[in-house]
């Protein structure tokens, strides 16, 4: 398996609001590799959190990826 190590290949945003709305990425290009998924909450105000849900697609986790620094 090959990782894809501190390498930023998709950004996406919400819309600072509590509705949920759906957001999706085509990650074809990335079969067979290992991957990290990061959510960050960049926000300044002191109620910011990050509201994520419904994480779909062929899943994995397991030893056969390593992300060493």
């Amino acid at each position: 398996m090959t990782a894809l190590v501190f390498q930023v290949v998709h950004k996406d945003t919400g819309n600072c609001t509590e509705t949920m709305t759906r957001k999706t990425w085509d990650t074809g290009s990335f079969v067979g590799q290992c991957a990290r998924l990061k959510l960050v909450d960049f926000s300044s105000d002191a109620w910011g959190h990050i509201n994520f849900d419904d994480l779909r697609g062929d899943i994995s986790c397991g030893p056969n990826c390593s992300f060493a620094a």
